[in-house]
């Protein structure tokens, strides 16, 4: 977590608070028991229960009415970047897995096969008419 996610989303804390407050603020859908796999006495378990990552701000009526208010939220995704490049990490496949790759083709070739053989069968019955 960088300093200024920290600072414009978890008040500037340190590092060990600021996790504190991450946790609880996503802690309502978190597992009850620790993840299959891990050490209950993990020094992150409490990070590896959670089942959703959120982090917000509130601006006041000032900074929303201030003629600068697109910097102001332009500097807030800036700072939150790292933590969305994170997750996309996580979540999203890697494009260079080449295991990743070879089910997405076998998928697409399995639909363009099944939209030739409609195709032909359109086709047929298309000549049959005629």
């Amino acid at each position: 977590m960088n300093d200024k996610m920290r600072a414009e989303f978890l008040s500037g804390s340190s590092k060990k608070t600021a996790v504190k407050s991450f946790v609880k603020t996503n802690a309502e859908t978190a597992l009850k028991t620790k993840p299959k796999g891990y050490d209950g006495g993990h020094p992150d378990i409490g990070l590896l229960r959670l089942r959703r990552f959120t982090v917000g701000t509130k601006l006041t009526d000032a900074e929303i009415l201030d003629a600068q208010v697109l910097r102001r939220v332009a500097d807030l995704f800036s700072a939150l970047h790292p933590f969305i490049a994170c997750l996309n990490r996580i979540v999203l496949p890697d494009p260079d897995d080449e295991d990743g790759e070879d089910e997405d083709d076998s998928e697409d070739d399995d639909e363009e096969e099944e939209a030739e053989s409609e195709q032909d069968e359109e086709s047929g019955a298309e000549a049959s008419d005629t």
